[in-house]
């Protein structure tokens, strides 16, 4: 299946930039991730290749 792809401006709610902080998540879940930034983006995009 071919997909077209339209790029657009910034929309409302878009953001440029994040200061994610997972320590809430860190202290109540105990959670701490795994997978490094450079393993997971090609995972996802493998991922979402094959789902879209």
């Amino acid at each position: 299946m071919k997909h077209s792809v339209e790029f657009i401006g910034m929309q409302p709610g878009d953001v440029k930039k994040t200061f994610a902080d997972i320590k809430h998540s860190q202290e109540k879940l105990n959670y701490t991730p795994t997978t490094k930034i450079a393993e997971g983006i090609p995972k996802f995009v493998k991922w979402y290749q094959t789902y879209s």
